[in-house]
């Protein structure tokens, strides 16, 4: 799933001389990364059980 989210990141951000990713993209791509990446740790960090 991870894969066709970046390939569509990267399809809306082609260029029109090239037909290629431009740096938009990647940097779309690399900020959304690191989004998901920040949610996956909050997630983790209230998920956790206490016992006691």
């Amino acid at each position: 799933m991870a894969g066709g989210v970046f390939a569509a990141l990267l399809g809306a951000f082609l260029s029109d001389s090239t037909g290629e990713p431009g740096e938009g993209g990647y940097t779309t791509l690399w900020l959304a990364a690191s989004g998901a990446a920040v949610v996956a740790l909050a997630a983790t960090a209230f998920s956790r059980r206490r016992e006691g």
